[in-house]
């Protein structure tokens, strides 16, 4: 009879040998093969691959995720170096690293491993983010008090800069409404124009608007550099505040920040960390201390089975001499840039210890994390373990001395997590990028992406260009996403000299893009406060009104660029065909198809080799451009 039990994993001394503890059970015995040793090396790759090379090394069946579709999971991007470590002590390692849980099932006498995100993780992951939208409101109604009562502390206890400005915001601040309030806690970002703000808020902006101004013609006079040539009177009619809300993390605390906009004279940004010594006077004079964010769930577990390190401060006395030994890294012979995988590669194999790591770093190019001048020189001489750990400023590290392991998770593991892009879509998009190019139509693959997962996933050099695609796409104002709304019938009449007639569609449906699109609240402050708040909402009505809406056409337009030809900008426009105004207008997407750096380069070779035909106009000018 098929007996399944389900056991969680859990380090035990009996089973220490293993690195895998098993739940006591009369039918069940310790795994003797997980007592085998492991060598191997995976760099740049998902953890999937990881675990399918390490079942065929040892035999051992080893799954990935909760089922084979459980991409999330599979594909997390992961380091692992070892050298001779038990099979058992290795996939606790990983299954710690990733944040994952092991288990183990056992099918009549033959056990097979699991590492995956398991109901109970998920729940504390879900748990997780209520805490956290719970303490972001309780920390953005403690910033905004606190900052409200700066007015009225004496003015040793804030920083002698930014005094006057924190004091008359405090006072602005102090006299806004409570709607206005919960517009900035649920909204994420308000825009208030100076010249519509009435009484003491009125008078408190503009004091701490003219200690910008005079402060920035200081600062132009100091420097020999010349002012700005508006009166203050001229710019303050221009000026905006603007409230911003974030979700702080555990690693940074800020959550309101305050922009002052002058109109046609910059800007200055306040948060928590210009009030200086404010916070901490406020407490001892029985303010209640500033709510803290909850920590992610598994960081006691790695304290608990780690020796935590801290590599980021040279002149720390760590106790740790690994920190402080030398080694000479070789780079890799067959990279022209090194990744940062590659490093973390050379001090495994340069130092005789193993390495597991998150590396949501390397796919991005290494320039998002340091200099590549810092970069190249630990390739270069002796370097100190502390200073290859260091380069990366986003991870904590760990270490198993018994097991000769140094580990490594990210900072804000959970926001990776969160932006992660199937390794399927990454590899179609690379493959298309290296021969055909994406055309605009093609830029589906990016449209349905946050910003979050276009800025982790789209760095790197051969996705850049692409990236950036994605980000326009994302701009306050764009339109391109009601056109990547569409089927592929209606993109064919959108791009033809007919147009697409809206008329069609629910104006319900194209009224909330219409709205969202137009002039968000930071569109307003880069208006210098001409328009009225909410005029988006009104002209939004306007154009879907009965009478106008069944003439609006929706026309895609593209022009070639004449410095790269074969490629071309793109347009978006919604027309009233009555008079052939264009009513509403979106950002330009230049440079398409998008290629790999390469394959432009071969086209570019390509067409240098092309003759040039006479017979065809304009192919001449072409080719001489």
């Amino acid at each position: 009879m098929m007996k399944i039990v389900m056991l969680l994993l859990v380090l035990s001394v009996v089973a220490a040998a293993q690195g895998i503890a098993e739940k006591p059970a009369a039918d069940t015995v310790p795994d003797v093969r997980l007592a085998q040793k492991v060598t191997i090396d995976c760099v740049n790759v998902r953890l999937h691959t990881v675990l399918e090379r390490i079942s065929a090394q040892t035999g051992v069946d080893i799954r990935c995720g909760k089922n084979t579709k459980d991409w999330p999971v599979k594909d997390l991007p992961i380091l692992v170096c070892v050298k001779d470590m038990p099979l058992g002590v290795l996939l606790r390692t990983i299954a710690d690293v990733m944040h994952l849980g092991l288990t183990v099932r056992d099918v009549e006498g033959v056990k097979y491993y699991r590492i995956w995100r398991d109901g109970a993780l998920e729940k504390e992951l879900a748990d997780y983010e209520r805490k956290g939208k719970e303490a972001k409101q309780a920390i953005l109604t403690y910033d905004w008090d606190l900052y409200s009562k700066a007015k009225d502390v004496p003015d040793s206890k804030l920083p002698e800069f930014n005094r006057a400005i924190i004091k008359a915001l405090s006072g602005v601040m102090s006299a806004l409404d409570t709607e206005t309030k919960e517009r900035v806690f649920s909204d994420g970002l308000v825009a208030l124009c100076a010249s519509e703000m009435t009484g003491e808020a009125k008078e408190n902006a503009a004091s701490a608007f003219r200690e910008c101004y005079e402060s920035n013609q200081r600062y132009a006079r100091e420097h020999e550099q010349p002012g700005s040539d508006l009166s203050f009177e001229a710019a303050l009619a221009g000026s905006s505040l603007v409230f911003k809300s974030e979700r702080p993390s555990v690693y940074d605390r800020v959550a309101l920040c305050i922009e002052l906009w002058l109109g046609g004279d910059g800007y200055r940004s306040l948060d928590i960390k210009d009030f200086g010594m404010l916070p901490g006077d406020l407490e001892r004079r029985g303010f209640p201390p500033r709510p803290e964010m909850p920590k992610p769930p598994g960081s006691a577990g790695l304290t608990a089975r780690y020796q935590a390190l801290d590599p980021y401060n040279p002149y720390k006395d760590d106790p740790t001499p690994l920190l402080k030994t030398k080694v000479k890294l070789e780079a890799p012979k067959d990279k022209k840039v090194p990744t940062y995988a590659d490093a973390l590669a050379a001090l495994s194999a340069a130092s005789g210890y193993s390495v597991v790591a998150e590396d949501f770093t390397s796919h991005r190019g290494f320039s998002v994390q340091t200099s590549t001048d810092t970069f190249k020189t630990i390739f270069k001489k002796e370097v100190a373990v502390r200073e290859i750990l260091a380069l990366p400023f986003e991870m904590r590290w760990y270490l198993d001395e018994r097991n000769k392991a140094i580990l490594a998770v990210e900072d804000d593991w959970i926001l990776r997590i969160k932006n992660m892009v199937p390794e399927s879509l990454i590899t179609s998009i690379t493959t298309t990028l290296r021969t055909d190019g994406l055309d605009l139509d093609d830029l589906d693959s990016i449209a349905g992406l946050t910003t979050g997962q276009i800025s982790d996933w789209f760095a790197s050099t051969e996705l850049s260009d692409l990236g950036r695609k994605g980000n326009r796409l994302h701009h306050p104002g764009s339109l391109w996403p009601l056109y990547f709304a569409l089927n592929a019938s209606d993109r064919k009449l959108a791009k033809s000299d007919l147009g697409l007639s809206l008329a069609k569609f629910d104006p319900e449906w194209v009224r909330k893009y219409l709205r969202e699109a137009g002039s968000s609240d930071m569109q307003l402050v880069l208006d210098g406060c001409v328009r009225k708040p909410g005029s988006d909402d009104n002209d939004a009505q306007a154009l879907t009104a009965p009478e106008v809406f069944q003439s609006l056409v929706m026309r895609v337009k593209k022009m070639e660029i004449e410095s790269a030809p074969g490629r071309w900008v793109y347009f978006l426009e919604i027309e009233d065909s009555r008079d052939g105004n264009v009513v509403r207008k979106s950002d330009q997407l230049p440079f398409l198809p998008v290629y790999s750096p390469d394959r432009w380069a071969e086209i570019q070779k390509e067409k240098q080799k092309t003759p040039v035909n006479l017979d065809k106009p304009g192919q001449a000018a072409n080719e001489r451009q």
